[in-house]
């Protein structure tokens, strides 16, 4: 069952990440500056943001199956009509689409994670849904560079729009919402909830002190993080190091793979190691700020030959990220987790459409008016500025981190 939802979020991840490879293809085909093209990837994390005050509720009241299945077909629709889209405000509606079907995805995940995993297990099974997702993104990196030479990038999105839309069969075929329902008994026997009152339950998520310091966090995390390989990582080494499409994205997919080695790593380490949530949150983002700090101090970008593993570790530095949504189920009561992991979720991709668009801004200001097979062509000068702001927002984090509650892996109303 785990896994089905996991294939939806594959999908979902992958067209969180795909803008990074397209970027330049996406500018040619629509005559389109970089702020337009920054514009085009944002609104699905604007609209995925958006959605967090909604769909948590729809979670704790729907369950899992229903709500993520609606999401796959909606994420399917959009991905057709971002395929056939010709002009700017069509594909602009196609992305939030995709949004809109995509933000379900990951917070049903997690209730469904919640619902049949011990709370002791839950860091560890919320990290191995990242590794999930980040498969999507590793889709979305050289194999995806390799589909689009072959057959363009509308046939491509063609086929990641069905595909979709069968995983939503697939879900309401296969997946059950908790464990009475396929006829076991819910883990270490414990006793269901009372049915939520969703009034209720954002009145007590949003009311609570403790959900906000990882709400910012995961602003600052995320937002470097998706900005860097879901948009302007590729264009970077194309511009500054005089790569193809395909030979950067081989080298920003090593970002997913630390993800995929970080990820289920952070959560072990909470649950299992440090049998903490703060001590590795605060250590993981202080290494994470220094690695960033690498990639952005240099004026004229780190050593080519670094390139490769500073990607890597990017990811498996940023894997801190896992242990928001957990922290946020944790200083919230139980049956509100949907509109507790879904809350602070919105922080992170609302950090990461405002950064993407705002390094886009940076970039344009420095661009020099070279155009290169259609799309624009930026100076190291200005991936400089933009990746300096990144890092600032990192210093940020560090110190947000400070405010974050130790729950010692326990519910705070338990």
């Amino acid at each position: 069952m785990w896994g089905v939802l996991a294939l939806v979020y594959v999908v979902s991840y992958f067209h969180r990440i795909a803008p990074a490879v397209l970027a330049k293809d996406l500018m040619a085909s629509f005559a389109a500056t970089g702020v337009e093209v920054a514009t085009m990837a944002a609104l699905y994390l604007y609209a995925f943001a958006a959605m967090q005050f909604v769909v948590g509720a729809a979670v704790d009241a729907w369950g899992p199956r229903r709500a993520v299945a609606a999401g796959a077909v909606v994420m399917g629709a959009g991905g057709l009509l971002f395929a056939a889209a010709h002009v700017l405000p069509v594909a602009y509606a196609a992305r939030v689409i995709v949004g809109i079907g995509a933000s379900v995805v990951f917070i049903g995940t997690l209730k469904q994670v919640g619902e049949w995993w011990r709370p002791d297990e839950f860091g560890t099974w919320s990290g191995l849904t990242q590794v999930a997702g980040n498969l999507g993104g590793l889709l979305a990196a050289a194999p995806l560079a390799l589909t689009v030479s072959f057959v363009g990038w509308r046939a491509t999105f063609s086929g990641v729009a069905m595909a979709s839309l069968l995983l939503a069969g697939l879900c309401l075929a296969v997946v059950r919402d908790r464990p009475e329902d396929a006829g076991f008994p819910p883990p270490g026997g414990r006793a269901r909830g009372p049915r939520i009152s969703v009034a209720e339950g954002y009145r007590t998520v949003f009311g609570n002190a403790k959900t906000w310091p990882m709400f910012f966090v995961f602003f600052c995390q995320y937002g470097t993080l998706l900005s860097f390989s879901g948009l302007w990582a590729v264009p970077w080494m194309r511009d500054v190091y005089g790569m193809t499409s395909k030979e950067s994205a081989e080298i920003v997919s090593l970002v997913g793979i630390g993800v995929i080695f970080g990820a289920p790593a952070a959560g072990y380490l909470s649950d299992k190691i440090f049998r903490s949530r703060r001590v590795p949150y605060i250590l993981f983002t202080l290494v994470y700020t220094a690695v960033w700090a690498c990639v952005a101090v240099p004026p004229a970008g780190p050593p080519r030959a670094l390139l490769g593993p500073l990607c890597f570790l990017v990811g498996l530095t940023a894997s801190c990220f896992t242990l928001t949504w957990v922290l946020a189920r944790e200083v919230n009561p139980p049956r509100f987790s949907g509109i507790a992991t879904a809350t602070v979720n919105a922080g992170g991709f609302l950090g990461a459409a405002v950064m993407q668009n705002v390094l886009g801004r940076i970039l344009d200001a420095r661009w020099l008016g070279v155009v290169e097979h259609g799309a624009r062509r930026y100076p190291a000068a200005g991936y400089h500025a933009a990746f300096l702001a990144s890092l600032g927002m990192l210093v940020l984090a560090c110190l947000l981190t400070v405010a974050v509650t130790e729950t010692f892996g326990k519910h705070a109303t338990d």
